[in-house]
């Protein structure tokens, strides 16, 4: 077969290696705050996000805690306490 339609950038837009997008995801599940932003290429999913988090942000304001205490739990940006120990 011939190469996939999609190019090298949309398949990895940050230009990372496997390894570094792992270890990038990595780094972000230890703070418990999965967003996945650097995988969003389309404009929509990236605003999703951006929406989610200033929402999850204004959330953790209002009652106190750190972001890092949160985790999303699903794409409406439902969240609740981290405790450290849960596996997403």
């Amino acid at each position: 077969m011939g190469e996939s339609s999609w190019t090298a950038e949309q398949r990895n837009p940050m230009g990372m290696d496997g390894r570094a997008v792992r270890m990038n995801m990595e780094n972000q599940r230890k703070t418990g705050l999965v967003l996945g932003m650097k995988m969003a290429w389309n404009k929509e999913m990236k605003m999703e996000l951006m929406k989610m988090t200033v929402t999850l942000m204004s959330l953790c304001e209002r009652k106190k805690q750190s972001l890092k205490t949160f985790e999303f739990k699903s794409l409406e940006g439902r969240c609740r306490p981290y405790n450290g120990l849960n596996k997403s």
